[in-house]
């Protein structure tokens, strides 16, 4: 049996391809849909090279970009990518940030995994000593107080949640998509109705040619969201919270007192028992 779900037969920048194949004739074979109407029609470098430069494209506009992933997935493949164009072009002028809670755990972990890493990686460990995720470029950031303590210039962040419904990500898109010289980037489709997919499906239906051109896609979508706030309580809703909590204090205290004399109870008995 082969339970195979989201898995990948493409090589990735620190991943091998998947080899299901070396697996013949399983008796069942179990995995996903996700990607089944999906055809890429274009090679994986030359989307590499699209993404980096709708990126400095942004960048270079006085723009941020946003780039909503997971905490540990392919947020390494984006990393690794970006990290290696920041390095090979001395690009010092614009920050490249990973926020999220586990920001550093999630560095220090991949640094710790490089034997069930790529052939490449584990080659250029090998023969360099050097470690691919030690990545010079990448600041590790783990609130937004943070983020904002940065200097004011374009930056690139990936941010979690790759739904864009909750998390660093969805707070990033309130605060900058309104700016058409900020660019959201969705590297991936993600799940179930969320606002990542809500707004691939309008830019698919409205871009059906693919291409990155972050000036276009910015003037093509319009969202309304629900934005929770907290606020303190006022008045009878003050009240009621206040009795409620009154109540539960009585409760725990009532719960606490039977609980006290059943010991109690108990262990006259012993001792009654023991006397007998």
């Amino acid at each position: 049996v082969i339970y195979a779900v989201s898995f990948n037969h493409r090589r990735e920048e620190h991943l091998n391809g998947g080899a299901i194949e070396s697996l013949s004739r399983p008796s069942i074979m179990i995995t996903d849909a996700h990607n089944a109407l999906t055809w890429r029609t274009k090679l994986p470098r030359k989307c590499s090279s699209e993404l980096i430069d709708s990126i400095m494209k942004s960048l270079k506009n006085g723009g941020n970009v946003l780039l909503p992933c997971d905490t540990s997935g392919r947020v390494l493949e984006l990393l690794l990518l970006l990290d290696h164009h920041w390095a090979q072009n001395k690009i010092d002028s614009y920050p490249l940030v990973l926020l999220n809670s586990m920001a550093f755990n999630t560095g220090e972990f991949a640094k710790s995994q490089l034997e069930w890493m790529s052939d490449s990686i584990s080659r250029q460990f090998d023969l360099q000593r050097s470690n691919p995720f030690d990545m010079k470029f990448v600041t590790m950031v783990h609130s937004l107080e943070e983020l904002q303590a940065m200097d004011d210039g374009p930056k690139v962040v990936l941010a979690s949640d790759l739904s864009l419904n909750y998390g660093f990500a969805k707070a990033l898109l309130l605060a900058w998509a309104s700016d058409p010289v900020n660019m959201i980037l969705l590297t991936q489709r993600g799940h179930g109705k969320t606002i990542a997919r809500e707004l691939l499906a309008g830019l698919t239906a409205q871009n059906k040619s693919n291409t990155f051109n972050g000036n276009e896609m910015a003037k093509i979508q319009r969202l309304l969201l629900k934005i929770p706030e907290r606020v303190p309580l006022v008045g009878e809703e003050l009240a009621l919270h206040l009795e409620e909590e009154a109540r539960r204090r009585r409760q725990v205290a009532e719960d606490e007192e039977q609980k006290r004399q059943a010991e109690e109870m108990e262990l006259d008995q012993v001792l009654v028992d023991l006397d007998e």
